[in-house]
């Protein structure tokens, strides 16, 4: 589901435009969301019935990555994206990205392992800058660029089999691993090629 801004991830609207359940028909109302959003963010949103995904996907060790893109309220330099990577103290805990970089003078790219909640705008808010916009683009393998916000679609048995392998051996053991072994078909071996 690409989440717009101003929908919630609750079954109750809370005050705000509605929920991530009123954009679904209502025959998948039942899905629990992965991961959510608040009100202010907007971007990919997993939701899904099955339990070994959601625990894959939200567990800190499975180590699936979660890219956003940022819009802050003043341009920063180079040193807000290093403490990103060294760490920043927020009230959750210790945050930390995985990796950073600059699209603008005020625009960044975030890629974080971690859940903590409302951790790239806290991050950003600690070190003296106010998140205008945030987009999560992509949860592990899946991009949510195609999607019109408000619009979603159904994971296909290749995309929920790379995020578990994703979960399992990690980005880096997923490159160095022959695929054949681990998805179904070998038409998704040579998609990924």
């Amino acid at each position: 589901l690409n989440k717009p801004r101003g929908y919630v991830c609750s079954r109750e609207a809370q005050g705000a435009i509605g929920t991530v359940y009123d954009l679904l028909p209502p025959r998948l109302r039942h899905l629990n969301y992965v991961g959510r959003l608040d009100a202010d963010s907007e971007g990919l949103l997993i939701m899904t019935n099955k339990g070994e995904l959601t625990q894959t996907l939200s567990h800190p060790t499975g180590g699936i990555e979660k890219e956003y893109w940022v819009t802050v309220d003043q341009n920063f330099d180079n040193s807000v994206l290093m403490q990103f990577l060294r760490g920043v103290r927020i009230p959750e805990g210790n945050a930390k990205a995985k990796y950073v970089c600059r699209a603008s003078a005020r625009r960044a790219c975030v890629v974080l392992e971690q859940g903590l909640k409302r951790q790239v705008r806290q991050m950003f808010q600690c070190l003296g800058l106010r998140v205008r916009k945030l987009v999560r683009v992509r949860i592990g393998s899946l991009w949510g660029g195609d999607l019109e916000p408000g619009s979603w679609r159904f994971l296909d048995d290749a995309d929920v089999a790379l995020l578990l392998l994703i979960g399992k051996l990690g980005i880096q053991g997923l490159l160095r691993t022959d695929l054949v072994e681990y998805l179904p078909g070998e038409h998704m071996v040579h998609q990924l090629i």
